[in-house]
């Protein structure tokens, strides 16, 4: 593993790598260069299982159609990661994230959009204390989120649209001090809300259409004092 020995890297495109499993940790280390760019093929990123998830970077941009890594000369840290993508057919073979992922400390938008196949977050994802935007539309093989996700105490947007799979949010979700945009629409698993979702002060929208089997609502609904839709 040399990739992160390349200090002067400017371009590296793995169009052509056909059957690219993972990219090494080292890329991490590649904090001289202006600008890297790893665009593999769609057939590529079938085979993508894992990524590296270091902190050295300032952009990172996964989906089944390219992969980007572009690094600032005075920002050295990820601030925005994609994986799968809303437009498009997503991503259908990865399961799982790193624990590693809770080193992005300075990451403000995560995408998981049609993540299908994605079965959990790591509790480590709690440690995103930096994150803005969650998206996680169309994962449907996710059945819980950890405990931990209440410790996001930046987020401002929240999308679980789709999520067939989930049965529950945890109660951990009220101390989400800062959230203003929440969808929850078309979680078709989910019976009832948290008490906790009513602590939420900040909230202006909670989408919460077609959710089929919610048969009511939290007592203190009432309390969203800044919801408008």
């Amino acid at each position: 593993d040399k990739l992160g020995d390349l200090k002067n890297l400017r371009e590296l495109d793995l169009t052509a790598a056909s059957e690219l499993i993972s990219i090494p940790e080292s890329i991490g280390n590649l904090l001289k260069s202006v600008l890297g760019v790893v665009s593999p093929s769609r057939k590529c990123c079938s085979f993508m299982r894992t990524a590296p998830f270091s902190y050295s970077l300032s952009f990172l941009l996964i989906s089944l159609f390219y992969l980007r890594v572009s690094v600032s000369k005075t920002k050295k840290s990820l601030r925005r990661l994609s994986i799968g993508g809303h437009h498009g057919s997503g991503n259908k073979v990865l399961k799982g994230l790193p624990d590693s992922i809770g080193n992005l400390t300075n990451l403000q938008y995560l995408s998981l959009d049609k993540c299908k196949e994605l079965e959990s977050l790591p509790a480590t994802i709690g440690k995103l204390s930096s994150l803005k935007v969650l998206l996680m539309r169309e994962c449907k093989a996710v059945k819980d989120l950890p405990m931990t996700i209440g410790n996001l105490s930046s987020l401002l947007e929240v999308s679980f649209s789709k999520c067939v799979g989930l049965s529950q949010f945890p109660p951990s979700i009220g101390n989400w001090n800062r959230i203003e945009d929440m969808n929850l629409s078309k979680c078709k698993g989910i019976t009832q809300l948290p008490d906790s979702l009513c602590d939420l002060k900040s909230l202006v929208l909670l989408d919460m259409r077609a959710m089929k089997k919610l048969t009511s609502l939290p007592p203190q609904i009432g309390n969203l004092s800044s919801l408008k839709f």
